[in-house]
């Protein structure tokens, strides 16, 4: 929502160049080291009577870009930026999301970095002081899963 914002407010859209790491993510995520801009749109201003506001941004694999848009031919995760400014530029509010563009079914790809998730499939007992209680079983069948997924 846009409704907080003084009607004289621009928002402008910045796409920066892919991210290959998993700390590089994190970095971006809290709006930090985003790196190069790879495009952005012209400002976008607000009107007195609007509390929502769309900002379209026109995406192609290939050139020509559409009117407005630009084209992203390599997959990967795109930091994309939205900033409010007031009309004397100074920043009034910013967020930073992330656009996706997957690779073609063909195209040979190296994933991203990812945490493992284990389930342990029994409830968990918790102590008096709050700490997990596990039975010998679930420990050695939480331990099978790790070493299954480390690879020794």
């Amino acid at each position: 929502s846009t409704g907080d914002l003084p009607a004289t407010t621009k928002l402008d859209l910045v796409i920066y160049n892919s991210i290959t790491t998993r700390s590089r993510l994190n970095r971006t995520i809290a709006g930090e080291q985003l790196g190069s801009a790879l495009f952005s749109t012209t400002a976008t201003a607000l009107s007195a009577n609007q509390t929502t506001t769309t900002l379209s941004l026109p995406i192609n694999e290939q050139w020509p870009a559409r009117e407005g848009g630009t084209v992203l031919t390599q997959s990967g995760i795109y930091p994309v930026l939205i900033e409010a400014t007031a009309p004397n530029g100074s920043r009034l509010a910013s967020i930073v999301t992330h656009l996706l563009r997957l690779p073609s079914e063909t195209t040979p790809t190296t994933p991203i970095s990812l945490a493992a998730t284990v389930v342990i499939d029994a409830p968990l007992e918790v102590s008096p002081d709050g700490s997990p209680r596990l039975s010998d079983t679930q420990l050695a069948r939480a331990g099978e899963q790790f070493r299954i997924l480390g690879g020794s």
